[in-house]
């Protein structure tokens, strides 16, 4: 898990809602995606864009973004099942993933996160909340990533000390 935490990017510059990063958006709707992504894009952030499960996947390995927004229902590979394959490779704070939709009620909710969603917005998506759950989980991820490098470069040190014992 820690060479997946340590391949995943620092962003690149921070706005006043909090750090900038990489976000892959992830919608089958193009007008929903330019939406939201217009909103990201305005507070710095890097915006990927993908239209199922499948692709999003793809985009993942090539992107490395530090929060995926993803929908539920898409054709193709929704994003129940993508989330879980998200999880099968990268924990909830190696890429955190916020559901994106406009299933609101408890059942859909509890699919969510017992799928490993970190976080839920259901539609319509107030620009505000968006903006902040989306600061408030890159800002953890990079601060998860930041102790994850400090617990590499201890346990080399611990190595390097131990030997010269």
């Amino acid at each position: 898990m820690t060479a997946n935490v340590l391949a995943f990017s620092e962003g690149a510059h921070d706005h006043p809602l909090g750090p900038a990063g990489r976000v892959l958006l992830v919608d089958d709707a193009p007008g929903a995606r330019a939406e939201i992504a217009a909103i990201l894009r305005r507070q710095g952030h890097e915006v990927r864009e993908a239209g199922d499960g499948a692709e999003a996947l793809a985009v993942i390995a090539e992107f490395r973004p530090d929060v995926t927004l993803m929908d539920v229902l898409m054709p193709g590979m929704g994003g129940i099942e993508a989330c879980r394959r998200i999880r099968a490779l990268h924990g909830p704070l190696d890429l955190p993933v916020i559901f994106v939709t406009g299933l609101d009620d408890p059942a859909s909710r509890a699919r969510c996160w017992q799928a490993g969603g970190n976080d839920f917005l259901a539609r319509p998506v107030s620009e505000t909340e968006l903006s902040l759950r989306v600061a408030n989980l890159v800002q953890l991820k990079k601060h998860h990533t930041l102790l994850a490098r400090r617990a590499v470069e201890l346990e080399r040190t611990v190595a390097t000390r131990t030997a010269e014992v």
